[in-house]
């Protein structure tokens, strides 16, 4: 991924991407416990699931694991959530 900064890009490290479509609660957060340990600090992590329990049970994580919900967008049967790993990690 690049982005423009004064004209030049600037790389940026890579997204780790994860589908969990097919799991169901609490496979998701495990998958994306195990996927966060690989992140340096501040890297992000996208992660899709259809897990009706997906949305609560990633923001809950987020907030006991000190990660930040970048965004979070919910669609009838699909959530998406990007994660940022903490800066001290």
């Amino acid at each position: 991924m690049h982005l423009r900064q004064n004209g030049a890009p600037v790389a940026t490290d890579e997204r780790i991407e994860l589908d969990l479509r097919a799991m169901r609660c609490p496979l998701p957060i495990f998958e994306i416990a195990k996927a966060s340990r690989q992140l340096s600090p501040g890297q992000e992590l996208v992660a899709v699931a259809t897990d009706p329990a997906f949305p609560l049970d990633v923001e809950a994580w987020c907030r006991k694991t000190g990660f930040t919900l970048v965004s979070l967008e919910k669609e009838p049967e699909l959530c998406t959530v990007t994660i940022r790993s903490p800066e001290g990690a």
